[in-house]
């Protein structure tokens, strides 16, 4: 099996993006492949708990049922450190799983993954 990393830079004002980022983890997760999200820019905004339970997209699909399948089967949550500073997200705010990073970390997992990203 492969390994992903989905890279997600939008925010809640975008509802899209988040929602398919999201998605695709889930979808790849459930093919049996090893994947990871790491959160830069507004993206950093959705690790809050409780950010994704009224995000939906203009399709009608939920970004929260695909996050509680992240949470629940423990997919690594990368939280981009200085982005989330700049937005006043908190280590105590995130969701269960998820975890600051740098972007060295982006990097590093990046060299051995298949990358995906939506901004």
């Amino acid at each position: 099996m492969a390994k992903f990393l989905f890279v997600l830079g939008a925010g809640l004002y975008n509802s899209n993006s988040p929602t398919r980022c999201l998605q695709f983890a889930q979808v790849a997760h459930q093919e049996g492949h090893e994947v990871s999200v790491f959160l830069i820019d507004e993206g950093v905004v959705i690790a809050r708990k409780g950010a994704t339970e009224n995000l939906v997209a203009p399709s009608g699909e939920e970004a929260d049922v695909a996050m509680q399948y992240i949470i629940q089967n423990k997919i690594p949550v990368y939280v981009c450190t200085p982005c989330a500073n700049a937005r006043r997200v908190t280590e105590d705010q995130l969701i269960e799983g998820a975890q600051y990073a740098v972007g060295k970390d982006l990097i590093r997992m990046a060299a051995d993954s298949k990358v995906l990203t939506f901004t």
